[in-house]
């Protein structure tokens, strides 16, 4: 719906654009184009639909038609939206927040080409002359739904213009005007009254004036007003009544609603016991409504409102919090809610809750506060009332006056009434008419506008309609209404225009204050979350608002309206009760106030509503109606249960709490009550110290202490676990904690003391810290001996390659001497070569342990390819022991990874080896490469030796840890090990799995990008 709603909004935005002659376009407030009509596409040069989320701005600055204006539209657009009116040729449009989302820019067109000679000939215009006339009369009243009349009073004849049929509701009667036919137009109910008013008019020859109501037509009220000027003959007898009559139901339906809305809200005000207030927070200027100052005990208007008497009304305790509480809520702009007393003249005591809402202007910046202030005494917490501005609607003005103007568009000339020139605030014929004069008297924020639609409208040929204000002498503004026929000649080109200009200023006055009555109302009603009613006692006919079909869990109009809708949710056991309470009410002639509880029927929720109501009486003194409020107190209700239970559980924690607890009085510090742990701590009884301050029994060490506490009640400010010494009574120092908290009791604030006794835990806490410098001073001890072993290790590891070295090329010139194997002791001459590479391997173990934990010195790092690093180390291998079979299929050229090549080489080379190790002699090794997303995986596999559990393939990169055949193979058991950290030193992972007698060990690595190298630098460093 809400979508549907919209797409329509926006189609009659797209025809009302398209119907404008003149250039119209619709921005954003920083310039950008939202919408644009096909008048300003064509000055533009670009079709309309093309010119949106451009700037206006800049189509400005480079049109002819255009370019000298860019700085005046800017202005305009400025002010519009600081305003929030229309300013000039700019109207703004309002956002939900009450700020301006778009600007409507009217812009000058093209000047319509003028007819150089548009007149007919002077003996055409002589013909045709009292024809024209007759038509620009016609039109004229047309424009104005106005018609004009004459009355013979000797005759008692009267003639009426054709308009008058339609006005009156008689355009189907086929008689002849008469007194009596226009009279049987009247409402009955109103018929004697003008009647009888006419002819005392008629009597004294004074001019007439009077509003009438007349037959309802289709169900609804309509209303004229009809004004005659008496014509004497040549001895002062009054012969003729000419005079015009006009339509002003609009005028009046809007006073109806005007008188109905200030008498319902009022109303509902006082029957929420509750009044309205406005603070201006620029100018600091106060308004209150009649109620708020009932609420202070004081007479209407009896004193100047001001801050200081905002402050002298507010009890002396309750000022200062009050005042910082208001002061916070308007330096963050938030909404206000305080309670505080008031003390009334008599010397009563009330307690009042003020509640207010920030209104901001288009820029964001903080205007006003409006909000409610309600009397809760009774219940001390937040019973919010209706809150409803007091109507500030004037009385209506003096009744719409009108005037007939022609303008010939060739000639340039016009003609006014005489009733014209009074409404321009001119002296009649001061001046020769004419369309400079008109603008002149027009005031200068209207003037572009209202000249250019004018100029507009005469350069399409399209029918005049204009509103604007014009200042008098006397410094008033008036606005008014021009509507205009336009008429063509012979030729079909545009000649003149003819119309009305009619004083609108009261309607637009009352339009203006019944839209802020509106929002305020609703602001109101929305911030206090409550819904008015209405009671006809009469007709037993309710009317709820919106939110209180909510507050019952109901459907707008889903139920009859009438008494029995005000129970219908209404839980059982409150059921009775309500109804006998508001019957009685209504018997007695008193205010409805009462509690209950309903139960939406969606959700099966219990909710507490507050109804209030206040008896209205007719016109005979007889009770007619009911008028009051329903609110939703819930959380109110909540609130009372909860500061029950907190009170029953503070009492219970204040008495058995295991630390010191004291309520002490502000000003005086008096010690108000002490917990049993308070008395243990200081060794007093309680009858010693209730009554006295902590200085007086003297229980603070130092002086300089109790100034503290002393300055931070003061300050209100709460201290948290601050370290103090206090002395008990027996004159023994203790060491506490303390702190303080404000808190209320019985509607006055005291002092929460809460001490801990930390005299073991600061014992505790120095053989702490001489136990944390010892551990300290161990573990460099530990690192420094780590580190000597460490260079041990490397030292050892060097120094065993220079006699391995040795032995290995003894080795192989004996293999050499006795032809490539062929001699004797064949097989123990393998197992020494053999035990000499095992012992080499442990070597480079050792070594490259001692490289991997020297990480942070490495800096060879770069990409490079995997291919090569296992082609490499698979033919190392096999070079070593031929006896071994490798199935190997060669990785790609393209797998590319990035780290430090040497590692790479030595984790292939281990994991070949380890397969060895552990499969049987003779078995296949298999090494396979392949791409899993964006990792290169290289998978070798062997044929278990032995059985191998889940634990056991864990604890293979444990350090140190040999497998079940380390006693058939050497090594350090750090081989795996030193392979899993190089490889998630590169960012990748190893793991081993089994499979159908197999162990295949998988290590992944990360394709070589910038961001898998960035992310291999932050591993290793």
């Amino acid at each position: 719906m809400e979508a549907a709603r919209k797409m329509d909004a926006q189609h009659v935005l797209d025809v009302v654009l398209d119907m404008m002659p003149e250039p119209v376009v619709v921005i954003e407030d920083n310039g950008k184009i939202v919408q644009a009509n096909v008048p300003f596409g064509c000055i533009a040069g670009y079709a309309a639909e093309e010119c949106r989320g451009e700037n206006l701005y800049d189509f400005m600055a480079v049109s002819a038609l255009w370019a000298g204006m860019e700085a005046q539209v800017r202005f305009a657009c400025r002010e519009a939206v600081v305003r929030g009116a229309r300013y000039r040729n700019v109207r703004p449009v309002g956002a939900l927040d009450g700020g301006v989302q778009q600007l409507v820019v009217t812009l000058p067109g093209p000047q319509a080409n003028k007819d150089a000679d548009g007149s007919l000939p002077d003996k055409h215009r002589a013909e045709g002359g009292v024809q024209i006339s007759r038509e620009r009369l016609s039109q004229a009243l047309q424009a104005s739904r106005s018609a004009i009349w004459q009355w013979d009073l000797k005759t008692n004849k009267i003639v009426w213009s054709e308009e008058m049929w339609e006005l009156l509701g008689l355009e189907d009667i086929n008689e002849a005007p008469s007194a009596e036919l226009w009279a049987s137009a009247l409402h009955p109910d109103a018929r004697k009254t003008v009647l009888d008013s006419l002819l005392a008019c008629v009597d004294s020859g004074a001019e007439l004036e009077v509003e009438c109501e007349l037959q309802p037509k289709f169900g609804r009220s309509r209303w004229v007003m009809t004004r005659g000027r008496a014509l004497a003959d040549e001895y002062g007898r009054v012969k003729y009544y000419i005079g015009t009559t006009i339509d002003i139901s609009s005028r009046k339906l809007l006073e109806k609603q005007l008188r109905d809305n200030k008498e319902r809200l009022k109303y509902a005000l006082d029957a929420a016991q509750a009044g309205v207030w406005e603070w201006n927070v620029l100018t600091d200027e106060l308004l209150w409504s009649e109620q708020v100052w009932q609420l202070y005990g004081l007479e209407v208007q009896s004193e100047q409102l001001c801050h200081q008497l905002c402050v002298s009304t507010v009890h002396p305790e309750d000022r200062v919090r009050v005042s910082d509480l208001i002061e916070s809520a308007a330096h963050d702009r938030k909404p206000a809610l305080v309670e505080y007393r008031t003390v009334h003249p008599d010397g009563s005591v009330h307690w009042l809750q003020s509640q207010g809402m920030p209104l901001f202007d288009a820029n964001g910046k903080l205007q006003r506060y409006i909000g409610l202030i309600s009397d809760i005494t009774e219940r001390k917490l937040a019973e919010l009332a209706l809150v409803s501005n007091k109507e500030r609607l004037g009385q209506a003005l003096e009744a719409s006056r009108a005037g007939v103007w022609e303008w010939d568009i060739a000639t340039g000339e016009n003609y006014w009434s005489d009733e014209i020139w009074p409404l321009y605030g001119l002296v009649p014929y001061c001046n020769e008419p004419s369309f400079e004069l008109w603008a002149s008297t027009i005031i200068p924020e209207d003037r572009p506008r209202a000249t250019n639609s004018v100029l507009a409208a005469a350069g399409s040929g399209s029918e005049l309609l204009v509103e604007y204000r014009v200042r008098y002498a006397d410094g008033s503004l008036h606005w008014l209404h021009s509507r205009g026929k336009p008429l063509r000649n012979v030729h079909g080109r545009l000649a003149r225009y003819i119309g009305t200009i009619i004083d609108i200023t009261e309607q637009k006055v009352l339009e203006r204050k019944l839209k802020e009555n509106e929002e305020r109302t609703g602001f109101a009603l929305e911030a206090t979350k409550a819904g008015v009613w209405e009671w006809d006692l009469k007709t037993d006919q309710v009317k709820w608002t919106d939110r209180i079909w909510r507050l019952y869990g109901l459907e707008p109009n889903s139920l009859p309206s009438n008494h029995k809708l005000c129970q219908s949710t209404v839980l059982p056991e409150d059921k009775e009760t309500t109804f006998t309470t508001v019957l009685e009410a209504a018997n007695r002639e008193m205010e409805i106030n009462i509690e209950y509880r309903v139960c939406h029927p969606v959700d099966g929720s219990i909710h507490w509503l507050a109804c209030r109501g206040m008896p209205r009486l007719d016109e005979d003194g007889k009770l007619d109606r009911y008028i009051g409020t329903v609110m939703d107190i819930t959380e109110r209700k909540r609130l009372d249960n909860e500061l029950r239970k907190n009170e029953r559980k503070f009492r219970s924690i204040f008495d058995n709490a295991p630390i010191a607890i004291s309520i002490e009085e502000i000003e005086s510090g008096k010690l108000r009550d002490v917990n049993e742990s308070w008395l243990h701590l200081l060794g007093y009884e309680k009858d010693e110290v209730l009554g006295r301050n902590a200085q007086d029994i003297g229980l603070h060490a130092g002086s300089s202490e109790f100034e503290a506490v002393e300055a931070a009640v003061k300050k209100q400010e709460r201290i948290s676990n601050r370290p103090m010494l206090w002395r008990k009574k027996t004159g023994q120092l203790v060491d506490v904690l303390y702190s303080s908290e404000f808190i209320e009791l019985n509607d006055k604030v005291f002092l929460l003391v809460m001490m801990v006794d930390i005299t073991l835990e600061k014992v505790q806490q120095q053989n702490i810290s001489h136990l944390e410098q010892s551990i300290a001073e161990r573990n460099m001890m530990l690192q420094k001996e780590v580190e000597r072993l460490q260079r041990f290790l490397n030292m050892i590891s060097h120094e065993y390659r220079t006699p391995l070295a040795i032995i290995r090329t003894n080795l192989d010139l004996i293999k050499m001497k006795h032809k490539m194997g062929v001699f004797t002791h064949k097989e123990e001459i393998v197992k020494v070569e053999r035990a000499i590479a095992r012992l080499v391997e442990v070597l480079e173990e050792s070594i490259q342990e001692s490289r991997i934990s020297d990480v942070n010195k490495r800096s060879t790092r770069q990409s490079f390819s995997l291919a090569e690093v296992v082609n490499s180390q698979v033919e190392a291998f096999s070079s070593i022991w031929k006896e071994r079979t490798i199935t190997f299929e060669p990785c790609p050229e393209e797998f590319m990874i990035y780290g430090e090549q040497s590692e790479i080489k030595f984790a292939v080379f281990n994991l070949l080896d380890n397969a060895r190790k552990y499969s049987p002699d003779g078995s296949l090794i298999e090494l396979a490469c392949a791409v899993a997303d964006d990792e290169y995986a290289i998978v070798i596999s062997n044929e278990l030796m032995m059985e191998l559990s889940g634990h056991d393939l864990e604890m293979c990169f444990e350090k140190y840890h040999r497998g079940q055949n380390s006693v058939n193979t050497a090594g350090a058991g750090l081989g795996l090990w030193l392979v899993r950290n190089i490889v998630q030193q590169h960012g990748g992972t190893v793991t081993l799995s089994k499979a159908d007698g197999n162990i295949s060990a998988t290590v992944r690595l990360p394709r070589s990008c910038p961001e898998a190298a960035e992310r291999s630098e932050k591993n290793n460093s």
